[in-house]
């Protein structure tokens, strides 16, 4: 299973400031990063799987939103699906992804989903605030129960190549303008969690998650 030793090393190598921080206690789900963290809720983000079947196939698909953000799951669905019919040119039929989809998928545990190291095959979109966060830096999980990555909403949107979904949502979060995409550093600081990028040799997918 991958974890945060996999990604701390895939962030290094594209020189992405980030830290690896240690939880206060272990957490059964990414929904309590918020609590073990002791940071509002929209500054964490959540890894909701899909399920996208279309021409008898299969397909993962990842929607990245705020803890706070409280996702309209009908609406998620209707827009998802459309946003991945326009892409692949086929009918397709979204719903909610058992865990056991997303841990043979994606090599995560499905409670601790990582936006991360994803298979090119899977879509990642993001939800418009989560998008609005721009530079701020937000927490999310890391494939396992101890830790959280910490990194600018903005890069992470762009290293995992999501596409906005306007989805229905509730207590949207809106930022200043000046808060938008440009890519801030964290401070310089040893990460929490001394991991050494030597220890392993993971392959490094591309920047972007191609259909």
């Amino acid at each position: 299973m991958k974890g945060p030793l996999d990604i701390h090393c895939y962030l290094l190598d594209y020189d992405v400031s980030h830290e690896i921080v240690r939880l206060r206690r272990p957490v059964a789900h990414a929904q309590e990063l918020p609590d073990a963290l002791g940071v509002p809720a929209d500054r964490c983000v959540i890894a909701h799987p899909f399920s996208a079947e279309h021409a008898g196939l299969t397909r993962l698909t990842i929607l990245l939103a705020p803890a706070s953000t409280r996702l309209e799951l009908l609406g998620c669905q209707t827009v998802l699906a459309r946003l991945l019919q326009d892409m692949l040119d086929v009918p397709v039929t979204v719903r909610p992804a058992g865990a056991e989809l997303v841990s043979r998928h994606t090599d995560y545990v499905a409670s601790h989903l990582a936006p991360l190291l994803l298979p090119n095959d899977v879509p990642v979109f993001a939800t418009p605030s989560l998008d609005a966060l721009g530079a701020v830096v937000i927490y999310t999980a890391t494939g396992d129960s101890g830790t959280a990555l910490a990194i600018p909403a903005g890069d992470l949107i762009t290293l995992v190549g999501a596409r906005i979904a306007p989805v229905e949502t509730r207590n949207l979060i809106v930022l200043e303008p000046t808060t938008r995409r440009s890519a801030a550093r964290l401070p310089e600081p040893a990460l929490h969690a001394r991991l050494d990028p030597r220890s392993t040799g993971v392959p490094h997918p591309p920047l972007t998650a191609a259909i």
